[in-house]
């Protein structure tokens, strides 16, 4: 017998809304497939502090299959999540297919490793990789030099969309936003206008590298304002007090991995022109500055 709330008449006629709303698995639509939907699931379960009838964004319509992977996973309150994630927010097993939104044959799909899709294909459009770590002005860069048709490819702002916050830790939000993120990196083979920029955190040359080999066309700006004015900029912004010390962890580890590599690289490091500048609301400048564009 179906326990409360799944028992009552309320949720009996919001079940049917969402369906009738968004017929086809959420989850399956992220990874480019097309599956009824037969289950209605609470993004934030109950058992973790969602509300029994939320919104009907609070809710996403999964076939069978994604609504027990996903509640097995993440929200039985006596089981952690399968899918584990950093302080930095990306997937700490990044060879597994999950997070990219992609179950394919190792034989015919590249693995690139980091964060970046299985299989992804050189994009046909030019992609600008924004780097950084967490308070270094990435999205605030992009938002101020994209044009109206352009794509931003931001994971904070997929983390909303998919039912969380911009630097949610929560390991369902973040598989779902990051099955998100790498269809529309995929996409990005068969784009016809436009330019593309892509937020991501890539500490180290190796990284950077590894994107640019991926994509393409690829033209990478380092944000370098430095660890002590990243962490300035984390602690006076309110709206990231409740992830303040991760976020923190996330910055120091940021410039640890910089720094390492800088010193086991040295001149070995690709020959990249570069330039410099000192803050997002402004051009690139020489390489006294803050930025690297390289």
């Amino acid at each position: 017998m179906a326990r409360w709330p799944y028992n009552t008449s309320a949720w009996k006629r919001l079940r049917l809304a969402k369906l009738a709303r968004d017929p086809n698995c959420a989850h399956c639509t992220l990874r480019g497939r097309t599956v009824p939907a037969v289950a209605v699931d609470h993004i934030v379960a109950i058992a973790k502090g969602g509300h029994p009838f939320p919104p009907l964004d609070g809710l996403a319509s999964l076939c069978t299959s994604c609504h027990s992977r996903k509640t097995s996973a993440f929200d039985r309150p006596d089981r952690k999540g399968k899918r584990a994630f950093g302080a930095d927010g990306e997937p700490l097993d990044t060879a597994d297919g999950w997070h990219t939104g992609i179950k394919h044959d190792p034989r015919e799909f590249k693995k690139w490793g980091y964060s970046i899709p299985h299989g992804v294909k050189p994009s046909r459009i030019p992609v600008t990789l924004i780097c950084g770590a967490p308070g270094s002005g990435k999205t605030t860069y992009a938002n101020d030099h994209a044009a109206k048709h352009d794509t931003i490819i931001d994971l904070d702002a997929y983390r909303v969309k998919v039912g969380g916050t911009p630097w949610d830790d929560d390991p369902g939000v973040n598989a779902r936003a990051f099955a998100y993120r790498s269809k529309v990196i995929h996409g990005l083979h068969a784009a016809r206008w436009g330019k593309a920029w892509l937020i991501a955190p890539a500490p180290t040359m190796a990284e950077r590298d590894a994107w640019c080999d991926a994509l393409g066309n690829v033209t990478v700006v380092v944000l370098d304002p430095g660890e002590d004015e990243c962490l300035h900029r984390i602690k006076a912004d309110p709206a990231r007090a409740p992830h303040l010390d991760r976020l923190s962890r996330a910055v120091r580890r940021w410039y640890t991995r910089g720094a390492s590599e800088d010193e086991n690289e040295g001149d070995r490091r690709p020959a990249r022109t570069h330039e410099k500048i000192l803050s997002s609301d402004s051009s690139p400048k020489p390489s006294h500055d803050g930025w690297s564009v390289f």
